[in-house]
């Protein structure tokens, strides 16, 4: 691991060793980072994390809701500049994986460490994670309750778009698909072909992918 530093600024700890410790999983991994070491990046004394977080699991807590928001941030503005609701669910297809690309470390956190926090413990966390699974839910119901669109349940349209995203990101991601799509632009034209399938998947009928 490098001897890299965060700057530090007095009075903006916490942004700090969220920084700090994101820094530590892109350089090295989970198994790397304690609060020990997030001093020794931080360039803070070794009780300075103790401020903000009591032990490892909430520091993980907080980088997992560092995480959850910026995806949040990535649907919002898709919600924001669409109202057509199969387009609206491929463009927050590619939010997620664009997501996936551009915080890296933030999305492994997400999908395999959460189970070492107890998420009762961590209400903000709770209440991100269920801000973003409504968007998409919502989303989802729109294009159900358009003419058109199968008979299917809510809940299972949800899990077949999500699962269909992740799956695609996370193989990016890790580099399984490089031969089949070895440069940045191959990529992104596999995870729109198939986020335009999976919004197009929840009718009878083919749909125009643009906004009308």
């Amino acid at each position: 691991m490098t001897a890299k530093k965060i700057a530090y600024h007095h009075g903006n700890l916490r942004e700090t060793l969220i920084k700090s410790a994101i820094q530590i999983l892109i350089e090295g991994t989970v198994q790397d980072l304690s609060l020990r070491a997030l001093a020794r990046k931080a360039g803070v004394s070794q009780t300075a994390p103790y401020r903000h977080f009591a032990d490892k699991e909430s520091l993980l807590a907080a980088l997992i809701v560092d995480g959850v928001h910026k995806m949040n941030a990535k649907m919002d503005v898709v919600i924001e500049k669409y109202t057509y609701p199969p387009l609206q669910l491929k463009q927050v297809g590619m939010a997620y994986y664009d997501f996936s690309v551009e915080f890296p470390s933030h999305f492994n956190l997400l999908f395999e460490q959460r189970d070492t926090c107890d998420k009762s413990k961590y209400k903000d966390l709770i209440d991100r994670e269920e801000y973003g699974r409504s968007i998409v839910e919502g989303i989802v119901e729109r294009c159900l309750k358009m003419k058109g669109a199968k008979k299917i349940d809510l809940k299972l349209a949800y899990n077949f778009a999500w699962s269909m995203t992740h799956g695609i990101s996370a193989l990016m991601l890790n580099h399984t698909m490089d031969d089949e799509a070895p440069t940045a632009e191959s990529k992104l034209l596999i995870v729109d072909g198939l986020t335009s399938f999976c919004a197009a998947s929840l009718f009878d009928i083919p749909i125009i992918m643009k906004e009308i």
